[in-house]
């Protein structure tokens, strides 16, 4: 038996990890809560689960209580409707243990084996906050705050949303053979799987640096595909009888060619909608610094025609646009 003195206020990080590595070593721990003492293991250790049950002199009808750091890791083991929401909300944190259906993510061996349910409480108990906290199985996610320019893709520890495939987290696991860290996320799923210690806990300055080290080389190599890529766009265009392409506005001043990733900047192009298709031609190009000079020729009239290289636009009436007639050609240098 081991005995750790923790400050019940402020608790200290270095002691809170010493009791995280006794719960991950299959420890039953006894924690001060809001309300009492209580006899506490990992929530995925079976053995652990089963010995505090023969301890306690309790059967699986005995209601077991999942600890939760707060309302949405609650969410993730218990179904709540609105209703129920905005009564926990107003009673949690707390001492109050509430009985609530079981989500799947509650291994059968927790819930009442008839009823489905299990008991969840909030508490309001710094050491056992902290504790939850230390806790969580960290993997390495891929975040991006907002589309707004800028904002850029992150690697971190924590699952956070990701705006740019519209998720609320999303990591890398199925490439282990292709991508480092791919094989760190699956290490920690078969983990928590299997009810075994992870590899990594959260805070570990070895996980860090793993996303800090793949991070910049990940970097290097997308900046080497994007270089490859342009160098044999520019090769397939040199191959084509003609230098006159259709393409479409992305941004600004920045076309892309229809047939090949290939994008470039038009100077003087009028204010247009992206996806808007028009006709350049490319003037030159360089192989070596990957430089691209082209002119727009004309827009397309219909940007859903399903020949966009078709007829010029011929706009009406009293509606020509001084800043591209269908007819005019933009120099770009």
């Amino acid at each position: 038996m081991k005995r750790i003195e923790i400050h019940p206020v402020n608790p200290q990080p270095r002691l809170i990890r010493q009791v995280a590595e006794q719960f991950q070593t299959g420890a039953l721990v006894a924690l001060p809560t809001d309300a009492s003492y209580v006899l506490a293991c990992h929530l995925e250790d079976r053995t652990a689960v089963d010995r505090m049950r023969q301890l306690r002199g309790i059967d699986e009808k005995h209601l077991l209580t999942l600890l939760c750091r707060d309302l949405s890791e609650l969410s993730q083991y218990a179904q709540v409707d609105n209703r129920q929401f905005r009564f926990l909300k107003e009673w949690t944190p707390g001492a109050y243990t509430f009985i609530l259906p079981a989500t799947r993510e509650v291994p059968r061996r927790l819930m009442h084996p008839s009823r489905k349910t299990v008991g969840l409480r909030v508490p309001e108990a710094p050491i056992v906050q902290a504790l939850l906290a230390e806790l969580g199985v960290p993997g390495i996610y891929r975040s991006q705050a907002s589309l707004a320019p800028g904002i850029k893709v992150r690697m971190g520890v924590k699952a956070l949303p990701h705006a740019g495939i519209g998720v609320p987290s999303y990591a890398w696991s199925t490439s282990p053979l292709r991508r480092y860290v791919d094989l760190i996320n699956q290490m920690q799923l078969v983990a928590v799987l299997e009810a075994e210690v992870p590899p990594f806990t959260m805070n570990d300055t070895s996980l860090y640096a793993i996303v800090s080290a793949f991070e910049a080389r990940y970097g290097t190599v997308g900046e080497y595909q994007q270089t490859m890529e342009r160098y044999w766009c520019l090769r397939w265009v040199a191959q084509q009888p003609e230098q006159r392409f259709p393409a479409v506005a992305i941004r600004d001043e920045t076309v892309r060619l229809a047939a090949a990733p290939l994008y470039f900047q038009v100077t003087g192009l009028p204010p247009m909608s992206a996806g808007q298709p028009l006709l350049v031609d490319l003037l030159d190009w360089d192989e070596l610094d990957l430089t691209v000079q082209a002119r727009a020729v004309r827009l397309v009239a219909d940007p859903h025609d399903s020949d966009p290289v078709g007829a010029e636009a011929t706009p009406a009436p009293g509606t020509e646009d001084p800043g591209l007639a269908p007819s005019d050609s933009i120099d770009t240098e």
